[in-house]
């Protein structure tokens, strides 16, 4: 697994991401709007706290707009670096970090067209970065969520899967 984890990084170059320039205007901004943002501070465990605003993330929109899922992924690669980072940091490290997913604003066409990106993101979360999560809360989601959330644990691990909680 690690030699594995060594390859994607060499692959991906994954060790230059955050020092990579920045898209041109308006896909930057277009991706900052759809990222994961890491807050300032911690939770009441001490671990640090990472945002995404999940009911703004429209594929078909974004792709319409220039902003591909190589660009997408390469975002969240890059947020998972300064989280990787932040947590060395934190009072409570082993803790691992507190990921927030904000649904209001989602749908289900958003969700069906955001598929793949959910996939991708699972998998590099679970395969390169285990054990950095250490809770995600699913927040303000639309009745329909509970659906779209347990289609989600079926492609978690089951360690990733007790880390999930829905909050209403």
């Amino acid at each position: 697994q690690y030699r594995k984890f060594i390859a994607w990084r060499q692959e991906e170059g994954i060790d230059k991401v955050l020092d990579e320039p920045l898209h041109e205007e308006p896909i930057e901004s277009e991706l900052r709007r759809v990222s994961m943002c890491l807050l300032d501070g911690y939770d009441l465990q001490q671990r640090p706290v990472m945002v995404a605003a999940l009911g703004k993330v429209d594929i078909h929109e974004l792709k319409k707009k220039g902003v591909t899922m190589p660009m997408m992924l390469r975002r969240h690669a890059r947020a998972m670096e300064q989280l990787v980072q932040r947590v060395e940091q934190a009072p409570n490290p082993h803790a691992g970090h507190l990921l927030m997913f904000d649904l209001s604003g989602c749908t289900l066409s958003k969700f069906f067209w955001a598929w793949t990106y959910i996939r991708e993101v699972a998998h590099m979360g679970q395969a390169y970065y285990p054990e950095v999560l250490g809770k995600l809360c699913f927040v303000r989601g639309p009745e329909k969520a509970v659906w779209a959330i347990d289609k989600v644990k079926l492609i978690l691990n089951a360690a990733t899967r007790e880390k999930v909680e829905l909050s209403s």
